[in-house]
């Protein structure tokens, strides 16, 4: 008969896994993806090497946790952030602004999204573009819902969108290896009224 885990069991491995990752965050962080290593996340999560090997094949897959954990985190600020406003283009505004904020208040987190998640290897690379293409995927559905009602002139919804989420990259990325604009708080209402312009909506200077 096979070996059935415990409740108990289950919970102290979910604690043990869920250390191991915020570990991974903070080392990934501070060193960078190809100079981090298995052996300091594990020294960092209070494990030893071979328990981490338990939860995570490889540096890759613990990577793709981290990953798999901030989008989650970022796509969960965004649905929040748009669940109290009931017009359209206010849900894209919404949507803007809860992910600059989210980065603006956590560099670290926007170093591993932005710059290394995407620079790391092929498979990360198509991870993170899969967690882009939801996003992007969103704000099709804001900018279709638009079009139906009015809000905005008819347009490829798709394209609008991916060029929606790439000026939010942009900027962010701008941000963290030129440091302009300084503060990317100060970015997010100049750059939700240039997308809204972009998009074809009328908005007060």
């Amino acid at each position: 008969m096979p070996y059935q885990r415990s409740e108990k069991v289950e919970q102290k491995m979910e604690v043990k896994e869920k250390a191991i990752i915020i570990a991974a965050k903070e080392i990934f962080a501070r060193d960078g993806y190809s100079a981090a290593s298995v052996k300091n996340i594990a020294c960092r999560a209070g494990v030893a090497s071979g328990t981490l090997y338990l939860y995570f094949d490889n540096k890759d897959s613990l990577f793709m946790a981290v990953m798999s954990e901030l989008y989650e985190e970022l796509l969960g600020a965004i649905k929040l952030a748009r669940k109290s406003e009931k017009d359209t283009l206010h849900k894209l505004s919404a949507s803007l602004r809860a992910a600059l904020n989210i980065f603006a208040a956590n560099r670290e987190m926007a170093e591993l999204v932005v710059l290394q998640g995407p620079n790391s290897n092929a498979s990360l690379s198509k991870q993170v573009a899969t967690m882009e293409d939801l996003l992007a995927k969103l704000v099709s559905q804001d900018i279709e819902a638009a079009v139906d009602k009015g809000l905005l002139p008819k347009q490829h919804a798709l394209i609008s969108s991916l060029a929606f989420v790439g000026s939010l990259n942009q900027v962010i990325t701008s941000w963290l290896r030129e440091g302009k604009p300084e503060n990317l708080a100060e970015a997010v209402e100049p750059l939700i009224k240039y997308n809204l312009n972009a998009l074809g909506a009328k908005t007060s200077d």
